[in-house]
């Protein structure tokens, strides 16, 4: 069996699809229209809602701000987690000490 080969579509449609959900027309009906499925087509208007909101902030961000922020992030978090694993490392060292792995203690009652 063939494969049939799925229908591009533009931004430009997928705004237009957007649009039509937005004003109230049907998920199902658009999907068929579109000849996409319903949970693509209502991603197209999360997605024009999501970056909607970002052009209409006072102070408008580009996509190589966006993206400079979210390296920062991420560069934080690897630094958080590189610093985590060298503590433990330090603890796991301090508890075996000489004596072996994890060596047992006695309460000192």
């Amino acid at each position: 069996m063939a494969k049939k080969k799925q229908k591009r579509f533009t931004v430009e449609k997928k705004i237009e699809v957007a649009l039509e959900l937005i004003k109230g027309a049907s998920l199902e009906e658009m999907s068929r229209k579109a000849g996409r499925p319903a949970h693509e087509v209502s991603q197209w208007k999360d997605l024009f809602f999501e970056h909607g909101k970002m052009g209409l902030k006072a102070k408008s961000t580009s996509d190589e701000d966006l993206a400079k922020a979210e390296n920062k992030e991420l560069k934080a978090k690897i630094g958080e987690l590189v610093m985590n694993q060298e503590l433990l490392e330090e603890k796991i060292d301090r508890l075996e000490g000489e004596k072996g792995p994890l060596a047992f203690r006695r309460s000192k009652k």
